[in-house]
């Protein structure tokens, strides 16, 4: 799906028709912002980004030979698009031996994966797709608009300019009499420093060894992160065994223990029965508890707890691949003793690039190190898996937490109503939140 059809129009216009790619912008600079896109794929010519549509289109023609008059050329999407300004809209049309150009829009913008030259059957596919997207799509025609309405700046394909292009040519001159200036002042041995220098700061990889250096960025996040592992959950269900259901006549109504540096933050909520007061409730507090109110029925006590935690062991961080077997397998034989299980999909850990001081220019420079492109085996950038896990407070005790864990909270509600025992229910029920760590 890379063909393109050219047609000409008039004597100096040309109609692009598939074949280039679209691409979303954002932000401000949108014409600069676009340039930069075409120089960074390699296109030849781009169709501009604009507030009327924030999208660019790029694409790699053919040189042509020098004429006086250079040919322009209009992209036909971009003409279907501003033609289309609200909604979204798709067309299929076909423009020779059995091909068909397909190509949507939304609200006046060219969508990515359309402006394609294909088969009647990979059109479908694109139509489908895009339907599936936007509910509201309609299948127009592509043919019925008026070309002629549409040639101007914001349909036209520029050429791509390099920066020595952009350059006004007495510009030029200057800088070339300086840098002869240059050569002459400070002879040939400081010049090839100096393009050394250029050469350090474009490919740091050359003078860096990027799998040491993320390694040890690595490390240190990985000592940042404490994990609780089963037995982090052991002890924080054992401290929810030792919260009294009664305290000075007040009934436990539900309790949380959030994750702070130090430990857990833990609340419990009790509601007031007969001949309960709060000289009653403080009065019987357990040590270390300190209490609080909500209105006069509800007493709200607070209290910390220590906790042991360990730094994620990196190297004992196991591949999504085994994780989902291994893991998995153990998670989905005590799946009946929950209400619900919330397992969310792996998330790459952001990490700052790791960055080396060199000396440029006579001043010392932090340059940032790029992640290799090979030998990655030993710095595989971790992901997160966060759960939710909801029932029975007892079914904590079966439940397998790898050592990679991290609990963010645990929360236990009392239920008055009557329950009917089953693995599923109990009258005291929890929701455990965290994240485990993959690779």
């Amino acid at each position: 799906m890379t063909d393109v059809n050219i047609e000409q129009l008039g004597p100096n216009a040309w109609l692009v028709i598939g074949g280039i790619k679209w691409k979303p912008l954002i932000g401000s600079g949108l014409a600069s912002k676009s340039q930069k896109e075409a120089v960074a794929v390699k296109a030849t010519h781009f169709v501009a980004a604009s507030s009327q549509s924030a999208a660019v289109g790029t694409i790699q023609l053919a040189p042509e030979k020098k004429s006086k008059v250079p040919r322009k050329f209009y992209s036909a999407a971009a003409i279907f698009a501003i033609s289309h300004p609200t909604g979204a809209v798709i067309a299929r049309e076909e423009v020779r031996g059995g091909k068909f150009w397909v190509v949507g829009s939304h609200d006046g913008m060219v969508s990515k994966g359309t402006d394609v030259i294909c088969t009647a059957d990979e059109a479908d596919e694109i139509v489908n797709d895009f339907k599936r997207r936007h509910s509201n799509a309609l299948l127009v025609s592509g043919s019925e608009t008026d070309l002629n309405h549409y040639l101007n700046s914001s349909t036209e394909l520029q050429p791509v300019k390099s920066l020595i292009e952009k350059i006004p040519t007495p510009v030029k001159v200057a800088v070339g009499f300086l840098l002869c200036l240059m050569l002459i002042d400070t002879g040939w041995g400081h010049w090839k420093k100096y393009k050394l220098r250029q050469l350090r700061e474009q490919d740091i990889g050359q003078f860096v060894d990027s799998h040491a250096e993320w390694k040890t960025s690595l490390d240190e996040w990985a000592r940042t992160i404490k994990t609780d592992g089963k037995s982090g959950l052991s002890d924080l269900y054992a401290e929810m065994g030792r919260i009294p259901l009664e305290v000075g006549h007040w009934k436990l109504s539900e309790s949380t223990c959030k994750q702070v540096a130090r430990g857990w933050s833990c609340t419990a909520r009790y509601f007031r029965k007969v001949n309960a007061t709060n000289l009653s409730f403080t009065s019987n507090l357990p040590q270390g508890w300190s209490a609080g109110w909500d209105g006069l029925t509800t007493a709200v006590a607070t209290w910390e707890v220590k906790a042991t935690r360990f730094p994620l062991a990196r190297a004992a961080i196991p591949k999504v691949g085994d994780f989902s077997v291994n893991y998995i397998s153990l998670l989905q034989r005590v799946l009946p003793t929950y209400r619900k299980v919330e397992l969310l999909p792996p998330l790459k850990v952001v990490i700052a690039n790791p960055t080396v001081v060199q000396v440029s220019q006579g001043r010392n420079e932090a340059i940032q190190v790029p992640y290799p492109k090979d030998n990655t085996v030993g710095i595989e950038i971790p992901s997160i898996q966060r759960f939710t896990f909801n029932g029975p407070l007892r079914s904590l005790t079966v439940l397998p937490i790898t050592d990679e864990t991290v609990i963010k909270s645990l929360h236990f509600s009392v239920e008055d109503r009557a329950l009917a025992p089953s693995m599923r229910d109990s009258i005291f029920m929890a929701e455990l939140i965290g994240e485990t760590y993959v690779k």
